[in-house]
């Protein structure tokens, strides 16, 4: 395949290039070959065809948004797995820059779009096909809150092994991890990285967490009713140099005991930021801000309203402590650049 793809790229050694496979290179063959990448004038327009590359709406000189475009190909996850590949290699320049963009953007994202690509989709949060479950022969299924307490009585019913968890905070979280790598046989590794996870996060929020002034940030969870952030979504905010305007409901381990009853409540505490994250569904800003009273919220006023994806924040997992709280040490930092404008 090596002498193959040597003679079809006009003597382009591809194999020389870290994290390429032969399987990368039997598909860019067949998809479109050394005709169709010279169609492209740059490497940005060949991004851009294969949707790789984010698709940056600007006006006025601000980029209102920048998200990559949906669809997919076989080219596309091909070049996804060799860069998943490039990921776990320990040395190369490629390698390096991997690690840059991990350290900023968090590697979270990527996978889980894979993961939803090639991956069967067989349960939500509050539902499940446990017939597909079954069919799949696990050998464990992990499941994760008292919401899917049913499920997992379904399926202990069926005979299935069922380890259900039911954490809330940062610390918990961490847990969580050491105990599915000593379920894994890995216990050493997952101890590793939980340390490894702790050092990033005082890395990354050092200099939010030295500002004598913090923001106050409001994060809602659902829209209707209002309901504010998990308790580990409240410790992250802290990490990250923020105020929780409701941290004191943050131990309360039922969703019942977060809900904001009058609107109002959130006018009165007028938070600098708010961060919305609804649960999966998409988050309508114009929504929001047009709630009454809402106008007079400082975060309102200066738009620092954002959206952290719920597979980021609000999995119980490694993404919330990784790129969760990365994305919220970004916006607290453009808050402080802000301020420092305005002053």
């Amino acid at each position: 395949m090596n002498l193959i793809a040597y003679q079809y790229f006009e003597g382009v050694d591809l194999m020389a290039i870290e994290g390429v496979s032969e399987g990368l290179i039997m598909t860019l063959i067949t998809e479109i070959g050394l005709d169709g990448i010279r169609k492209f004038p740059s490497a940005k327009q060949f991004t851009a065809w294969l949707r790789l590359a984010p698709n940056n709406k600007i006006s006025g000189g601000k980029v209102l948004s920048n998200h990559i475009p949906k669809g997919s190909s076989r080219l596309k996850i091909a070049f996804r797995n060799t860069a998943n590949a490039i990921g776990n290699l320990k040395e190369g320049w490629l390698v390096d820059f991997f690690k840059r963009i991990n350290y900023k953007k968090g590697r979270a994202t990527a996978v889980t779009a894979q993961a939803r690509k090639e991956k069967p989709k067989i349960s939500t949060f509050t539902s499940a096909n446990t017939e597909k479950i079954i069919a799949l022969k696990p050998d464990l299924v992990i499941s994760f809150s008292d919401i899917q307490a049913d499920i997992a009585k379904m399926l202990i019913a069926k005979g299935i092994s069922v380890w259900i968890s039911n954490h809330r905070s940062v610390e918990e979280n961490y847990k969580f991890i050491v105990q599915l790598g000593s379920i894994a046989g890995k216990t050493d590794e997952a101890i590793s990285l939980v340390n490894q996870y702790k050092n990033e996060i005082k890395e990354i929020c050092a200099e939010n967490q030295a500002k004598q002034i913090k923001p106050k940030i409001y994060f809602e969870e659902w829209y209707e009713p209002l309901i504010t952030g998990i308790r580990w979504v409240s410790e992250l905010i802290e990490l990250a140099g923020g105020i929780d305007i409701f941290s004191e409901r943050k131990k309360a381990s039922l969703v019942k005991d977060r809900i904001i009853a009058d609107n109002n409540e959130v006018v009165v505490r007028n938070p600098d930021i708010i961060i919305a994250s609804w649960c999966g569904k998409k988050f309508k800003k114009e929504r929001l801000i047009q709630r009454e009273n809402w106008h007079k919220i400082n975060a309102v006023k200066n738009d620092f309203i954002f959206e952290i994806k719920s597979e980021v924040i609000l999995q119980p997992g490694p993404a919330s402590v990784t790129e969760g709280i990365s994305q919220i040490n970004t916006i607290i930092k453009k808050w402080h650049q802000y301020q420092e404008q305005k002053n």
